[in-house]
């Protein structure tokens, strides 16, 4: 597994001195900055998992501010109280440093398996809508559908391969064409993993780059299944 990057936002230069050193002994990858423009633009340089904001200070701008123009949101924890947190993730005041990273992997982990919850919940493929969208017309749903198995599935099979090589913007790139196609033909759960594995892949998260694309594999075989009898009625 890789380690996850964290992106440590502490004033105080001791403090952060210790939390960072305490993080990276639990095997964390920290960068520590000291003010909300260097978060801000640390964000815009290099992918992090974690936005840990440790500092209470006031003048410290609202962790919403500072993930705006983050085109690949980290996780926000937040250690302690803080004034703007909004729906931050919370670690407890009370939860010691050396504890920290432990509290950090808990809490990115859950994120990430809420994320994925939310996608599989959402349908497989919406027939009706698909069917309203294309008049009724079976000779057009035939051809689209047909069009999926001779196009789609293959962007898969590259989108595998560029992963496997390494190409991660070029992956991103396959899945944000893939996401369209899966949008105009009504399917959102792999719509919505193919969303995910277009953002992990442009900001190079490996890890959840693949878990995403293991995900929308499983979810396009569910829809080739519902499709497949499209074409056989």
């Amino acid at each position: 597994m890789e380690i996850l990057k964290v992106l440590l936002l502490e004033k105080d230069p001791s403090h952060a001195a210790r939390i960072a050193a305490s993080l990276s002994s639990g095997n964390l990858d920290v960068v520590t900055v000291a003010t909300s423009e260097d978060a801000i633009s640390a964000l815009a340089l290099r992918h992090f998992d974690v936005l840990l904001l440790a500092s209470t200070v006031n003048s410290v701008k609202s962790p919403v501010t500072i993930l705006e123009s983050n085109r690949a949101t980290p996780v926000l924890v937040v250690w302690g109280d803080h004034p703007d947190a909004g729906d931050a993730l919370t670690i407890p005041a009370t939860v010691p440093e050396q504890d920290l990273a432990r509290e950090v992997l808990r809490i990115y982990g859950d994120a990430d398996l809420s994320r994925d919850a939310a996608s599989n919940a959402l349908p497989v493929f919406d027939a009706v809508e698909f069917g309203s969208q294309m008049g009724g017309d079976q000779a057009l749903i035939h051809e689209l559908v047909g069009l999926f198995f001779e196009d789609s599935m293959s962007q898969l099979q590259t989108i595998r391969t560029m992963l496997n090589d390494g190409d991660n913007q070029a992956a991103s790139r396959l899945a944000h064409s893939l996401k369209g196609a899966l949008g105009s033909l009504r399917a959102p759960r792999a719509h919505s993993y193919a969303a995910i594995l277009e953002k992990a892949a442009a900001a190079g998260d490996a890890p959840r780059a693949r878990r995403a694309f293991a995900a929308l594999e499983k979810s396009m075989d569910e829809l080739a299944l519902e499709l497949r009898a499209i074409l056989a009625a």
